[in-house]
Formats: C-alpha cells, structure tokens, sequence
C-alpha cells in the first residue's frame, strides 16, 4: 500500500530511508489513534464520504501517512 501511495504521489519508487520514516510515522499514529479513539472518529469525519468499515485506528493514521506524503516538498514542486 505504501508502494502504491508513494508511487502515485511521487512519480517514483519509494527509498529505503522514505519508506522507514512513512512506517514509523504509520505505526506512532496508529498507537495515537488506537489509545484516542474520538480523535479517530473526528479526522475520519472530514471530507465528502462516510467514514470507512474497518479499524479507525489504521483508516486515520494512513489518512496522516498520505496527508505528510502529499504535503511534501517534491510532491507540491514536482521537480
């Protein structure tokens, strides 16, 4: 999943150095999210669709992933 994230944000395979943070940010907001549960149903709230089925845990801390991914200086420049 990430693979894909990145690929279609960037344009390019994603390094060793990008995919270990992206994981770790991944795995730190999951906790976050799994120990604040409200705060899971409030980010996945935002935006024109119903909150998906599933663990709002994962749903909101990919939902950071790609906003970080997203936001990032290649992505907004495309050089």
């Amino acid at each position: 999943r990430l693979n894909t994230a990145f690929r279609l944000a960037v344009g390019r395979d994603i390094k060793a150095s990008e995919r270990a943070g992206l994981e770790k940010l991944i795995a730190d907001q999951q906790a976050y999210y799994a120990a604040n549960a409200a705060e899971a149903a409030k980010l996945l709230k935002v935006g024109l669709t119903p909150p998906p089925a599933g663990d709002p845990a994962t749903h909101a801390a990919w939902t950071q992933a790609c906003r970080v991914l997203l936001n990032s200086h290649e992505v907004i420049t495309r050089y």
